[in-house]
């Protein structure tokens, strides 16, 4: 490929195609589903069933969609706007060195690693250049999964990982970001982890760069604040006020932590001083040292916020 319209073209090709390939699978699924595993009592709850005198697994209920979530969307756009950058726009490497490092897991090419880590643009600071790849990319899944129909009616896009980013990032290779493999993706629609420097407003100028509009069945963003950002009422204040601003800009969910990364490492190392540490996850609160190692690792690599 010669020019980064090539790439996003593949790109968007191979979205399309496994996106249907998903659906297919789930569609699959829900006609086995249906039939043996009614919900009578989530069905008597739901308006429409009684109605229609239909389970809600066999599209009885008065609102019905497929939700398909897509995982990693800060990886993807990362990715992408690193490979812009660095093949196509500074010629950092070329497209074959950026290839050969990404499947040697960044081993030999430490000094391209360096630069992607440290001077390299980054999607997660409010840099349009970087974040119009997070438009592109949300856009074409968005798109493709909101095309589709299902056996209950229409399927919704999502962005939200719960914490599959974690289980996920396992089995996924070294990506151009600067991510080694086996790391956990990106968390939410936020940037890989500890990619965002510059602060929270450069966080959700970024983030609202991707149309949430476009992803009814939701999308998850998380945040982790130090406890001093927020010391006293001033800091209250700038937190509604940042929270207010995103929503304004077209943001959808926020999920907040206000916690150092210091306790949450005396937690993991000393888990009896800490039994009623309650974190926010992904979509539910937690235990935090009923966690596995995993998940907690994955919350303390959380940029950790100031204001």
């Amino acid at each position: 490929m010669e020019s980064m319209e090539e790439v996003k073209e593949a790109f968007k090709k191979q979205i399309e195609y496994f996106v249907k390939w998903h659906i297919m699978n789930i569609s699959s699924f829900e006609y086995v589903a249906r039939e043996v595993l009614p919900n009578p009592l989530v069905s008597a709850t739901m308006e429409g069933c009684m109605e229609s005198g239909m389970d809600v697994m066999h599209g009885g209920a008065k609102y019905n969609s497929t939700g398909d979530s897509g995982v990693g969307i800060g990886n993807v756009a990362d990715s992408l706007n690193i490979i812009n950058h660095c093949v196509f726009e500074k010629k950092i490497c070329t497209a074959q060195e950026m290839y050969d490092a990404i499947l040697n897991n960044w081993e030999g090419y430490e000094d391209l690693h360096r630069y992607i880590l440290n001077e390299a643009p980054h999607y997660g600071n409010g840099l349009p250049e970087s974040d119009r790849f997070a438009t592109f990319a949300a856009k074409v899944f968005g798109d493709a999964v909101n095309s589709l129909t299902g056996p209950r009616g229409r399927c919704s896009a999502g962005l939200y990982p719960v914490t599959t980013n974690v289980m996920f990032g396992m089995i996924t290779n070294a990506t151009p970001d600067g991510r080694h493999k086996g790391e956990p993706l990106a968390d939410g629609i936020a940037a890989p982890q500890q990619m965002d420097k510059n602060g929270p407003t450069g966080v959700i100028s970024s983030v609202a760069a991707i149309d949430q509009e476009n992803f009814p069945n939701g999308t998850l963003m998380n945040l982790k604040f130090h406890p001093s950002a927020l010391a006293g009422e001033d800091g209250w204040k700038k937190l509604s006020q940042l929270m207010e601003t995103y929503f304004n800009m077209g943001g959808m969910e926020l999920q907040i932590n206000v916690i150092s990364t210091d306790t949450l490492k005396d937690a993991q190392k000393n888990p009896d001083k800490h039994k009623d540490l309650v974190v926010r996850v992904a979509g539910f609160s937690a235990y935090f040292v009923e966690l596995h190692e995993s998940g907690q690792n994955d919350l303390i690599r959380r940029t950790e916020l100031a204001m």
